[in-house]
């Protein structure tokens, strides 16, 4: 019998502050592991750790992390060798996440998290991937960002947005409706 493996990918800074979202993102991603979703990540600390420590305690084989050469030696103990993708640059890191991907969960962050986020936004314009799930963690953080873009008459790209959410219920309440409409 043929399985459909799901991919829920999670982006977010590495720092280990914003301990409640950090919290929240294992929660979630422990959920999603247990609904069927491998879990990816770039495979440092903060939120990459947190998400791979959800997925890794409900099954270690569903914890999956990517991360560039120059950086292999910063993997976080969540996940296991068999499931640690090496790509020869960041770039080829973003790509890797980026394809196929079935969910997509950001989380705050730094510049990496926000060149992540523009690329798939860009990404999307352009139609090179297709729309599916994408949620923003994390409601000071990101509507900050869509007031910079307000601010330079830029126009956030709400229509790839499945939520800006703030909590558990609040992603599980979207994901459910959404996944009950498709």
């Amino acid at each position: 019998m043929f399985k459909i493996i799901m991919k829920a990918v999670i982006l977010g800074w590495k720092r280990n502050n914003l301990n409640e979202y950090l919290n929240d993102c294992e929660t979630i991603s422990y959920n999603l592991a247990k609904s069927g979703y491998s879990i990816y990540t770039g495979a440092g600390d903060g939120f990459m750790k947190a998400a791979n420590d959800g997925a890794n305690k409900f099954n270690k084989k569903k914890s999956f992390g990517v991360l560039p050469e120059c950086i292999k030696d910063q993997l976080n103990e969540n996940i296991v060798s068999e499931n640690v993708i090496i790509t020869k640059n960041f770039n080829d890191r973003k790509i890797e996440l980026i394809k196929d991907y079935d969910i997509m969960i950001f989380f705050p962050g730094g510049i990496g998290t926000l060149d992540e986020f523009t690329e798939v936004m860009n990404l999307l314009k352009t139609k090179e991937i297709e729309f599916k799930e994408i949620y923003l963690y994390g409601f000071k953080y990101w509507n900050s960002l869509k007031s910079w873009f307000n601010f330079n008459n830029q126009s956030f790209p709400d229509e790839y947005i499945t939520g800006i959410i703030d909590s558990i219920d609040e992603f599980n309440n979207l994901h459910e409706t959404n996944n009950s409409i498709n």
